[in-house]
């Protein structure tokens, strides 16, 4: 049977005015059929603040008329930047898949392929072990 990992959430910590959630505890379960193995970890978040999305401007050069005065003035080039939804989600209306999608995507690819990782080192252990203990009498 393929390992599942299942995501939960252990605890949120917010700010009684208005509600923000602004960490929490998080577990990452391991399930084989056979075995389980688990992690438990921290997570802070950053609040959002309304940002307007900039659109990204190309670079233009100034025109001049013809005695080399500036007519529309050089614009300089300017990437785009996504806004920041700060919007708040009524505390009482928060799911666990919305905060455990919060916390993947602060944890990142890289992070979460880690902790499934080792988790599935822990499950392996567990199913052909490498180590042993005891006495031969």
């Amino acid at each position: 049977m393929a390992t599942t990992f299942t995501y939960n959430i252990a605890n949120l910590n917010r700010e009684t005015a208005d509600g923000y959630v602004f960490g929490g505890g998080y577990t990452v379960k391991a399930n084989d059929g056979t075995y389980k193995s688990g992690v438990y970890g921290n997570i802070e978040f950053e609040r959002a603040y309304d940002i307007e999305p900039v659109k990204a401007v190309e670079a233009e050069a100034a025109v001049l008329d013809a005695e080399g005065n500036v007519v529309t003035p050089a614009v300089e080039a300017v990437p785009a930047v996504e806004g920041v939804l700060a919007a708040l989600i009524p505390f009482t209306d928060l799911t666990e898949a919305t905060v455990v999608g919060w916390i993947k995507g602060k944890l990142g690819a890289e992070a979460i392929a880690t902790i499934e990782a080792n988790l599935q080192a822990q499950l392996d252990e567990q199913t052909a072990p490498t180590k042993a203990a005891g006495v031969p009498w």
